[in-house]
């Protein structure tokens, strides 16, 4: 009767030493998880203020882009013949205000068979995007093509 008292005692021993080496691993596992979720939520912080300060540049290059290609517009106006573009550099200017905070211009498709039929092809995704620094280049290849037809006439 006693051996089983003792083995009794042993294993009661064991019984609560092992609840409390669990009770320790769960602490140990909480505070990893708790510890985790704080350095996900300060990458989400870091995410989110990098797509900020990205939108915020996008805006100010695609507001930069458009007073360019406004500018280019109104100097083929004053010094060339009227370049018979459809408006298609107004329509542009349009588009780049409106998603100025894409990156990427939607082009209808009457745009866009506009812009492949001025020489634009190039520029233009096979969706149908055109990114807002290839528009930029649109503008200045339509102003080169005034310029020479200008020094021709």
């Amino acid at each position: 009767m006693q051996g089983l008292l003792i083995v009794s005692g042993v294993i009661n021993i064991l019984l609560i030493a092992t609840c409390i080496f669990m009770a320790r691993k769960l602490a140990f596992l909480i505070r990893c998880d708790e510890a985790a979720i704080k350095q996900e939520r300060e990458a989400v912080r870091c995410y989110e203020l990098a797509i900020i300060h990205t939108r915020a540049i996008l805006g100010a290059l695609a507001t930069a882009a458009a007073d360019t290609i406004e500018k280019i517009r109104r100097d083929i106006n004053q010094n060339c013949d009227q370049l018979n573009d459809g408006h298609a550099l107004d329509r542009l200017v349009h588009l780049i205000r409106r998603d100025r905070r894409c990156g990427v211009i939607c082009l209808g498709e009457q745009l866009k068979n506009q812009v492949c039929k001025l020489g634009g092809v190039r520029f233009v995704t096979a969706d149908g995007q055109m990114p807002i620094p290839a528009a930029l280049e649109f503008a200045w290849l339509l102003h080169s093509e005034a310029r020479i037809k200008a020094d021709l006439c």
